[in-house]
């Protein structure tokens, strides 16, 4: 959720995880409730709702940008992305609260998702 964004970035960077691209999703709070600017997306598995992915581009973070300013990079993307204008309304983080980042990383290629 984005409320957590913060706290799960900077427990990454510390956990050695790197962090090379943001996406962003449109959380809806109710299941059966249309969403305003994104697609399809899932069911959460945290929270009531569900998430629709955006049609926007992904933003990549610079590889040699993973360092102890790694956590205020990503802070200075998230809180200032604009995904565009829809029908006169500006689609940011700042006035959507439902845009929410997602974080893409980079892993060994040994680690395997045991959630299924």
């Amino acid at each position: 959720m984005r409320e957590n964004y913060k706290d799960f970035a900077k427990d990454l960077i510390a956990n050695g995880f790197r962090i090379f691209a943001i996406s962003w999703w449109e959380y809806v709070d109710e299941i059966g409730k249309p969403n305003t600017y994104g697609m399809g997306g899932p069911r959460s598995r945290f929270y009531d709702g569900w998430f629709a992915e955006t049609c926007m581009n992904i933003d990549k973070l610079s590889s040699e940008d993973h360092s102890v300013h790694k956590l205020s990079v990503i802070i200075a993307l998230v809180e200032n992305k604009v995904l565009g204008e829809i029908d006169g309304n500006l689609i940011s983080y700042k006035n959507c609260p439902s845009l929410t980042p997602a974080f893409w990383i980079k892993v060994n290629k040994d680690w395997k998702n045991v959630r299924t």
